[in-house]
């Protein structure tokens, strides 16, 4: 009976030992997971500085730019864009553009492949409208068809003539930032012979080409505001025949007509000697010592 008894004592004392650390480690878990209280006076200062902080403002909307006074006219070829070669170039809503940058809806009177030959007979209609500024965009279809550089040239300096003589201040841009060099020469040259403003337009990988030259062109016109626009020429154009040396009146323009051109052929000089070594003879070397004497 009193084995018994042992044995029982020590299941009940065994027992005790095993709950007691089980027990221990419940509470211990229930008092990790229960939150720290914070003392009030931290939780007051928490809040007073939050109150302090100002609330985030939302971000401004972007603003529309400041109309600008007159009347816009666009005219010429539909700008293109020409990232990939060999696939079809892709148009520009280049009325937008202008919209974004001038704040007014211009007179866009361009269409897509128009060459500039086209364009010239829609210039007496153009200037009949009394625009204050027209942005001519021309040269790649002129350049993808092929027209001659002498074409090209008479009949952007016409078009710049009409347009300027209505009083309108007359922007030449390429109709595609990937001009071939000659091509952008010729609106180059015709814009400087009719006192035109050339606008270069920006590269198509680096951003918004027409965009930047359109932001160009307002540049322009708020510098004409306060200094003057441009005049237009005062004398044609006149073609000068082989030999005339004439100078033209006070203000005008020389345009040298290519057919007429006297062509001068150079001779090249005669060959030279050829020299043999052999028969040169032996080199004559002096004898007599130099003086070295002070």
């Amino acid at each position: 009976m009193k084995t018994i008894r042992l044995r029982l004592a020590a299941r009940v004392i065994a027992a005790a030992l095993f709950a007691g650390p089980a027990a221990l480690s419940a509470e211990e878990t229930t008092a990790s997971q229960t939150p720290l209280a914070a003392p009030a006076e931290v939780s007051a200062g928490v809040a007073a500085a939050a109150s302090a902080q100002p609330s985030p403002s939302p971000s401004p909307a972007p603003t529309a730019a400041t109309p600008l006074k007159g009347r816009i006219v666009l005219v010429g070829e539909r700008p293109v864009l020409e990232r990939t070669p060999g696939k079809q170039a892709s148009t520009v809503d280049i009325a937008a553009e202008v919209k974004t940058v001038f704040g007014v809806d211009p007179d866009d009177r361009t269409t897509t492949g128009e060459l500039v030959a086209d364009t010239l007979k829609k210039a007496d209609e153009v200037a009949q409208t009394k625009p204050d500024i027209v942005i001519v965009f021309n040269g790649h279809a002129d350049g993808a068809k092929g027209t001659s550089d002498d074409d090209h040239m008479q009949a952007l300096n016409l078009l710049g003539q009409k347009l300027m003589e209505a009083g309108a201040t007359v922007y030449f841009v390429p109709s595609s930032p990937a001009l071939r060099a000659a091509t952008a020469a010729n609106l180059r040259i015709s814009a400087s012979m009719t006192n035109v403003t050339f606008v270069e337009t920006g590269t198509e990988y680096g951003g918004q080409p027409y965009k930047e030259a359109l932001q160009a062109v307002r540049r322009a016109e708020e510098l004409h505001a306060v200094a003057g626009k441009p005049q237009p020429t005062t004398a044609p154009l006149q073609v000068l025949a082989p030999g005339q040396v004439t100078p033209p009146p006070a203000g005008g323009t020389v345009q040298m007509d290519p057919s007429q051109a006297t062509v001068v052929k150079m001779r090249p000089p005669a060959p030279l000697k050829r020299f043999e070594p052999k028969q040169a003879g032996k080199p004559v070397r002096s004898k007599k010592r130099p003086d070295t004497s002070p």
